[in-house]
Parts: C-alpha cells; structure tokens; sequence
C-alpha cells in the first residue's frame, strides 16, 4: 500500500518508491541526506505534500497536523522523516500500528505538525514526507531501533558543521572567549580541574561565561594550566558509552580530577554521575 494521507486540507503531489537525498526534477525540497542512513536501513518512500485547495467554510489551509498511514513488511520498523519548507528536518515516530498478519506486514500511522503560513511566501508550501524502513533486530519491541542511528547521523552532522570533535580539551579564558579550545589531552598526574557538558550541547558553549569574569585568575594557584573538558555526544551516546570513551581516553597513569558538571535534568543527571565516578577512577 503506498503512502496515504487521511488529512482533508493536503494532498500527494508527488510519490517515489526510493530517494537519493536530492530533490527530484521539478521539486525544490532536498531529501533525506545518505549520510543518516546505515547498512541496515533505507528510504522506502517519498511523498511530496501540498495544501489542498481551501473552499469557503471548509477551513483548509496550509498548516496544522497532517496524518498519513503507510504499509511496512512483517519485521520492520518505521520512521518518518519530514523535509519542512524552512529546510527543517524532523523525525516522528508512529503513533499506531496496526496487524495485517504475518505474512504481509503492519499498518503504521503518522501524525505530524506543519506550521501555517502566517507571512507571505509561506502560504501554501509543501512539504516532504519520506519512509524509512529497516529490519527489527531481536527483541526489539518498537521503532527504538531506528532512531539512535538517525539522532547520530543528526549529531555528527551538526558537529561537524560546527568544527566539533568528541575528545580531550584544553579549557582557557581566551579559547572560550573565542568559542573554540585547543584540542589537548592531560599528561601530568597533578591535580586538574575537568569540565563536563550537559546535554545538547558542548564544552565551549556551555561554559562560555567563564571567560567573562575572573574565573582562570582565581584557580590558576591550584590547577596552573592543568584545566580541561571531555567533549561527547549526548543526544546519540549514552552516559556509559561516554563514560567508556572517557576512560579509555585517560593517560596510562593515576590521573586525579575535580570535576564541574552541567546538566538539565534527564539525561543531564546521568552524566553527572558518570562524572562523580570517573573521577575517583584511576588507572595506571
């Protein structure tokens, strides 16, 4: 069954069964990059979405929620990605499932919100919705198995954008004035001063304030130059994944820390108990 829309005020303009992360002749809206995409998924299908026309009373128009069903094979999981007219991309995943039978696969329902066009040249748009499909792996009770691949394409992506790497930093005044740290990695058993990153974020944003006050002065006596940050993902990682490369990262000798943590709650919290017990762990 292809794509199909249960929302009134849109309609398909346009379907393809595969996408290639380019837009197609005649359509300005990209698709899914390749890089967000594994061995072990791929796009089953695309659709064009465009407001229908609105007749009077019928209170149609460009925005709201669309809600669209799609079919998947027995074993699969889904997720829709959706290629908003901004150039926004979001994920969503479904909000029901339906048994056709094992033999021929689900039924899964999407539901998604488009912004209404408030100002010209936003009226009116269209947007992209695209499939994708992978094989569930054992025990695999949702569509859980998809996103982790997608948040870290996503993250690597925005990273990389941003000139990121997950690693080893060297923390100064001037570096976070300047929004960038020297990549540097500890190498004295002296005691250090460690700084951590809450989630959605990174060592120079997080602690940007710093260099706006006398912060460095007053620690220099105790920590010299001996002051760092470990950069990680927090959106795709888990706090043992980071709490892992942390430690395998360390020097090949007894390396003691006080740490200063950030966090939001959630998975915040997480990594900063990861961080209390990295910091009492030595290796030698």
């Amino acid at each position: 069954m292809p794509m199909q829309i249960n929302s009134p005020s849109w309609q398909v303009r346009r379907t393809t069964r595969s996408g290639s992360g380019r837009a197609a002749a005649g359509d300005d809206l990209a698709g899914l990059p390749a890089e967000f995409l594994g061995a072990d998924s791929h796009i089953a299908e695309e659709a064009v979405l465009q407001p229908a026309a609105a007749t009077r009373g019928s209170g149609a128009g460009a925005g709201g929620v669309i809600d669209l069903t799609c079919a998947i094979e027995p074993g699969h999981a889904a997720v829709l990605a959706v290629r908003h007219a901004s150039g926004a991309l979001t994920f969503s995943l479904p909000i029901h499932t339906t048994s056709r039978g094992v033999r021929t696969g689900d039924e899964v329902r999407f539901q998604f919100p488009v912004r209404r066009g408030t100002t010209r040249g936003m009226v009116g748009k269209a947007v992209k919705a695209i499939v994708i499909k992978a094989a569930k792996v054992a025990g695999d009770k949702a569509v859980s198995y998809l996103l982790p691949r997608l948040a870290e394409a996503l993250e690597r992506e925005v990273w990389s954008r941003r000139g990121l790497q997950e690693g080893w930093l060297s923390v100064s005044k001037d570096g976070l004035a300047a929004g960038t740290l020297e990549r540097r990695a500890p190498v004295s058993p002296a005691r250090s001063l460690l700084f951590l990153h809450g989630s959605f974020s990174n060592a120079a944003a997080t602690f940007r304030p710093l260099a706006d006050s006398d912060f460095f002065a007053q620690v220099k006596a105790t920590y010299g130059d001996r002051i760092f940050a470990f950069d990680s993902f927090t959106v795709s990682r888990m706090p043992e994944e980071s709490a892992r490369l942390f430690l395998e990262s360390l020097p090949d000798h007894a390396t003691t820390f006080d740490v200063v943590t950030h966090g939001i709650g959630g998975p915040g919290e997480g990594r900063e108990a990861v961080a209390v017990w990295c910091s009492r762990t030595a290796r030698s």
